[in-house]
């Protein structure tokens, strides 16, 4: 079978009652080779949708857009380069060398 990995790379969320009674977020990220950023996107997704404007008037199409959009310039400053080193390490600490340089990430 195609795809077997030693390691589960997958990142999910269910995040219930996100606004009280009215939205709740649930979601599965694919980690495709790896799961740092699958779990970035995990620890930040709930609490910037929170923020945005778009969100909280009910636009959620694009509160979703802005918010990945988002999630995508974090992942490349310097803050976001550190955290994905530290998910690495977390979850491969023999193999978590790589240093994040934002090369794969393209908003």
């Amino acid at each position: 079978m195609q795809g077997w990995r030693k390691t589960m790379e997958d990142a999910h969320v269910t995040a219930l009652d996100v606004i009280e009674g009215e939205v709740s977020v649930f979601g599965v990220f694919d980690g495709h080779g790896g799961c740092e950023v699958a779990h970035f996107v995990e620890n930040h997704l709930v609490d910037e949708l929170k923020k945005n404007e778009n969100f909280r008037k009910g636009n959620y199409r694009q509160a979703l857009t802005d918010v990945f959009l988002g999630i995508d310039r974090m992942l490349l400053n310097e803050s976001g380069k550190k955290e994905l080193q530290k998910i690495a390490q977390k979850h491969n600490p023999q193999g978590a060398s790589h240093q994040y340089d934002g090369g794969d990430l393209a908003i």
